[in-house]
C-alpha cells in the first residue's frame, strides 16, 4: 500500500476528494510511493495561502501533482473552465493552472530548503474529476494532454492514471 500522510482523511468537505483519497489509499504493490493530501503552500502567484489535493511521490520517477474537483459537469472555452456544482469562488478556476502554480511553488519551497537540484525532479500534473463519466467531452488541445486527465473510470486503476 502506498503512504498516505495524513493517514486517514481529515475534515475537508470535498466528496471528490474523499473519493480519490480512498482509491490512491488502497493502490497495491506501490510500498515506495508517498501521497500527501492537501498540503499547504505559500506565495502561489502572489496568494498568501493555497494547497495542493494530493501530491504523489513516485521513487525514481518524480514528483505528481493532483488537482482533483468535484464538478459535475465542466465547459471549456481555451483556458476558460465552467465547473459546475462547485461553489461560485472556485466554479472558474482553471486546475490545470492551479497545478502549474502548485509545481512553481513547490519547486521554489524545495529550493528555498537547500534542494539545489530540484528543477532535475521531473513533476507532471494530472487534474482528476472523479464524478465525470465521458472523456470525449473534452476536447484535447494545447492546454493540456490527454494523460494529464483522469475521470470517473479512472478511479478503479488510480495508480495506471497517476
Amino acid at each position: 500500500m502506498v503512504k498516505m500522510l495524513p493517514m486517514v482523511f481529515g475534515e475537508i468537505e470535498s466528496s471528490a476528494e474523499q473519493r480519490l483519497f480512498d482509491a490512491i489509499s488502497g493502490i497495491t504493490g506501490k510500498n515506495d510511493w508517498v501521497v500527501i493530501h492537501s498540503q499547504e503552500l505559500s506565495k502561489v502567484k502572489s496568494k498568501k495561502q493555497s494547497e495542493v489535493d494530493f501530491l504523489v511521490f513516485v521513487p525514481k520517477k518524480g514528483i505528481v501533482v493532483v488537482e482533483c474537483k468535484g464538478a459535475k459537469r465542466v465547459s471549456i472555452e481555451g483556458s476558460n473552465w465552467v465547473l459546475e456544482g462547485l461553489p461560485e469562488k472556485s466554479k472558474y478556476k482553471n486546475p490545470f493552472l492551479q497545478a502549474d502554480d502548485a509545481m512553481r511553488a513547490i519547486r521554489g519551497m524545495l529550493k528555498a530548503n537547500g534542494f539545489s537540484d530540484v528543477d532535475q525532479i521531473p513533476m507532471a500534473r494530472l487534474v482528476w474529476l472523479p464524478w465525470i463519466e465521458n472523456r470525449s467531452l473534452f476536447s484535447i488541445g494545447t492546454e493540456f494532454e490527454t494523460w494529464e486527465l483522469a475521470l470517473y473510470e479512472d478511479m478503479g486503476a488510480p495508480e495506471v492514471a497517476i
